[in-house]
């Protein structure tokens, strides 16, 4: 016994159609759909200004990251707010430890100029 479809039953070839000829109305018009609010902020982060680098003290910096810088004290410090509230987000799992490591390993080896500074 096939069910007999009711009043409030939706047709998909009908619904299909009507999709089709929207799509072709766009075209036609040169409407352009509205973004995703998520591709918007991918767009924002990936296409964003870049920072331009700060000048630092180097030993003020390499102090702040062997004593603060589980708690990202050292990137707020050179001017870096976001990444210093990610390591305070992350200090209690550890991966700021290897996040700190790994700037100490950039920021060791550079050379500071004739104020002591290096930019970052």
């Amino acid at each position: 016994m096939a069910k007999q479809p009711t009043k409030d039953a939706v047709d998909i070839r009908k619904m299909i159609a009507l999709e089709e000829e929207l799509t072709s109305l766009k075209e036609t018009h040169q409407i352009a759909d509205k973004p995703k609010w998520w591709m918007t902020i991918g767009d924002r982060i990936i296409y964003r200004k870049r920072r331009e680098p700060v000048a630092v003290n180097r030993r003020t910096y390499i102090k702040f990251a062997l004593l603060l810088g589980v708690f990202g004290g050292h990137r707020f410090y050179s001017r870096q707010p976001v990444l210093g509230g990610l390591y305070l987000l992350l200090c209690w799992t550890g991966l700021s430890v290897g996040m700190t490591f790994v700037d100490l390993m950039i920021a060791l080896p550079m050379k500071a100029d004739e104020h002591g500074l290096i930019r970052l």
